[in-house]
């Protein structure tokens, strides 16, 4: 409802007061602009909590929870934001989740790294003995190798989870 149509009213029940000469029109108008006052308060009310939670809604952590509107235009706002809170407030959460998941990842195969490369350490001191047989010498290499392979396979781990994460 807007000022005019309240003045409106008003200015019509003072005219018919005139006219008339009866208080009631005047009280009558009166009862309106006092029931439109409170109308227009409580719909300031309602947009001040909206507007406060969706500014809480942006500190860190923030948590909102929009209480229940009346019926009306006000209460389908307030309902959109809410669920609009909701999913966004869904989407961080589950982001978070996969960034902790992605750098778990990004651990654990770097710890798994230190293995392969430690054992490759210990087999080139191996095929550094001068007085390693042929036959001892080719299983070391074949060691090696095996070693290789999974540092390539990890390398290859690290780089798929890096495109993932991009």
């Amino acid at each position: 409802m807007t000022w005019k149509l309240e003045l409106a009213v008003c200015a019509g029940c003072l005219a018919l007061a005139a006219v008339l000469g009866s208080p009631l029109p005047l009280a009558a108008g009166f009862g309106f602009w006092g029931a439109a006052c409170v109308w227009r308060r409580r719909q300031a009310r309602q947009l001040d909590e909206l507007i406060d939670a969706l500014t809480h809604l942006q500190d860190p952590g923030g948590y909102v929870h929009l209480t229940d509107c009346q019926e009306g235009k006000l209460g389908i706002l307030s309902s959109e934001v809410y669920k609009l809170v909701d999913l966004l407030q869904e989407q961080a959460g589950s982001a978070h989740q996969g960034k902790r998941y992605m750098a778990d990842m990004l651990a654990d195969i770097s710890h798994q790294l230190k293995t392969p490369l430690t054992a490759l350490g210990i087999l080139m001191d191996i095929l550094g003995t001068p007085a390693l047989s042929d036959e001892k010498r080719l299983e070391t290499v074949g060691k090696a190798e095996a070693q290789l392979g999974k540092i390539q396979w990890l390398i290859r781990s690290l780089l798929v989870l890096s495109q993932l994460d991009a």
